[in-house]
Order: structure tokens, then C-alpha cells, then sequence
């Protein structure tokens, strides 16, 4: 999969996305407007992809489509030389170890993703908080289009230290109101200082991430981890991974602030994200995506069920996923 899907990733200005290039054999294409009044800095990510007969990742994988484009067919070999390239701004030009030979159609489609919801502490990070997708292909025949795939699921959003969480809510609210009665909690306090949580992780039905900086994360839930690990970079050296009752096909996804509120975050609706895979073990990866100096441009985290045995859950707790990394 990865050698025919290769991406790349940097973080850049308007004046340098806006100046973006394919450079083919030396022939510069320029990569289609993103939009006219942009502004600020992007987290900017390129994926390129060798097709074969239909495109890997669906729009909605992506963001939201804001343009594209099609070049001429192109005659493409193993001396050609495929690069991306920003005239007149200081970025680096970035060469594509693709190994093609042929006449390509050659697409380009540009994806903008902003997170659900925003904080306040959110315009303090020296880090923009927005991603710029330029999807870059090439195909020898012409692509077929396909009905949205039931391969990926994506939620993207923002959170603060308290992370998120995720949870069969209707087996949760049994389980507080056994133990609690009615009265209104701050389960961050009671998770912290009691064996409530304890008590989820046994009846298989919850799923927690706490102490992470806040920001941007895209989450995904796929059983093919190799088709969506192009997209998302180098897996981190730590993940969560709990037992989920296999008769559970879902979990409501929630921000961990929302646990200070007990009951009254169980009136709202959330969204939620169907658990990929078989076996009762389910992992919580994060997973980075680099730039050249490996520094983290995007950091997301991939939910997937697999077989085997659990002893008892591992939370993903106080990780430092944005600024100190182990190669």
C-alpha cells in the first residue's frame, strides 16, 4: 500500500499555499486556488496515490471539497522526477519516490477540515488549528467513481486536557445511577478518587483518553489499518487498549469535560463511531504525521477491534503527543 500511496506533510502561510506547484519532468502545473481569502497559518498535508481502478480515500475522509482539478495526460516514466514546489516562498521542494511509467491522468483535489467545535484556550496555541488536504493522483485509466465506503469512519474536533471518552451511554447511565443514585456528579473527581471507573472497564462498555494537550484530533475507526496508515503517518509508541463487549457495534463519543456535568451531558446527543474489526480487545493509537525535521504536523488517533487476551484496560493517560517525540 504505501508504495503507491506516499503523503507528505508541513506547516505553512497563505502566500506559500497559494504559490503550491506540481513540478513533473520539470513542467510546473499550479495547484488550483484554495481559497481566495484565506489567511494565517495551515497545517498542510499532500497525499499522493498511484491508482488502481478507483481512489482509496472518499471525500469525507478528507474534509470538505473546496476545489480540483485535471491535468492533460502526461507521460510519466521511471527517470521522471515528481515534486511539489512553492515559487518565490523559503519552502523545501519536496521530491516523490513514485516509480511510474506510462500515460497518467493526473487529479488534484483540494480538502479544507475545520474541527466540530472550538475553546477559548484554543486561539493561545502558537500551532494553527486548521488542515489543508491536497490529494494528489495518478492513473492510467480513467477513475471510477464508487459509492461512500464503509471502510473508514472519521470525527474531527477539538478537546482540552480532559480528552474524550467513549462509551455505551445507556449502560453507563445504569451503572452511575446503581452506585449513585440521581444526584449530580463531577466524574472527573469520582474517577479519580473512587472505583466507578473501575466498575466501567469490567462491564466492558467505556474507553478514555485523559491529560493530552488540547487541540485538533481527527479520529477514525477502521478495521484495514494498512490502507488508512498512509494517511496518517507514524504510529506512536503508546496507545490505549481496552476490553469492549464484542456485542457492542458502537460507542457515543464525548468530550472529557462533559464528566463534570453528571447527568446532564446524557440529554444531548452525540456522535458515534462504530468499532471495526472483530475480537473483544480494541485499541486507541495514536499516530503522527510528520513533517521533514519531524516535527508533528497532525496528530489522530485510530480505533480498531482485534482478537486475543486482555487482562484488564489500559487508558491512554498524561501523553505528550505534540511537542516531545521518540524517533
Amino acid at each position: 500500500m504505501e508504495n503507491r500511496i506516499k503523503t507528505i506533510a508541513f506547516r505553512c502561510n497563505h502566500d506559500t499555499i497559494t504559490n503550491l506547484q506540481l513540478c513533473i519532468d520539470q513542467i510546473s502545473y499550479n495547484i488550483p486556488c484554495i481559497i481566495a481569502n484565506m489567511s494565517g497559518q495551515y497545517n498542510v498535508r499532500c497525499v499522493f496515490e498511484k491508482v488502481i481502478n478507483r481512489l482509496t480515500y472518499d471525500d469525507f475522509i478528507l474534509g470538505e471539497l473546496i476545489n480540483q482539478t485535471s491535468l492533460e495526460q502526461l507521460c510519466i516514466d521511471e527517470k521522471s522526477t515528481i515534486q511539489l514546489v512553492s515559487k518565490k516562498t523559503d519552502l523545501p521542494e519536496f521530491k516523490i519516490p513514485f516509480s511510474l511509467h506510462g500515460k497518467f491522468h493526473v487529479g488534484i483535489k483540494i480538502f479544507r477540515d475545520i474541527p466540530v467545535h472550538e475553546f477559548p484556550s484554543m486561539d493561545v496555541l502558537p500551532i494553527p488549528t486548521e488542515v489543508i488536504t491536497i490529494y494528489i493522483y495518478f492513473s492510467e485509466t480513467s477513475i471510477k467513481h464508487k459509492p461512500k465506503s464503509s471502510i473508514f469512519e472519521k470525527y474531527f474536533d477539538a478537546y482540552n486536557n480532559l480528552g474524550f471518552f467513549l462509551v455505551d451511554l445507556a449502560k453507563m447511565k445504569e451503572i452511575i445511577t446503581t452506585n449513585y443514585g440521581n444526584q449530580k456528579l463531577d466524574l472527573v473527581h469520582e474517577f479519580s478518587n473512587t472505583e466507578i471507573i473501575d466498575k466501567l472497564f469490567d462491564q466492558e462498555i467505556i474507553m478514555i483518553i485523559w491529560g493530552i494537550h488540547p487541540y485538533i484530533y481527527p479520529i477514525y475507526s477502521s478495521d484495514n489499518i494498512d490502507l488508512i496508515h498512509p494517511l496518517l503517518g507514524r504510529k506512536f509508541q503508546e496507545e490505549g487498549i481496552f476490553n469492549i463487549d464484542e456485542n457492542i457495534n458502537e460507542l457515543s463519543l464525548i468530550p472529557g469535560y462533559e464528566l463534570r456535568n453528571w447527568p446532564n451531558f446524557t440529554k444531548k446527543v452525540w456522535p458515534k463511531i462504530s468499532l471495526k474489526g472483530k475480537g473483544k480487545i480494541v485499541h486507541l493509537t495514536p499516530y503522527i504525521l510528520e513533517d521533514s525535521d519531524f516535527n508533528p504536523i497532525l496528530v489522530s488517533f485510530l480505533i480498531h477491534r482485534s482478537k486475543g487476551f486482555l487482562k484488564e484496560s489500559k487508558p491512554l493517560l498524561n501523553v505528550n503527543l505534540l511537542y516531545n517525540f521518540q524517533q
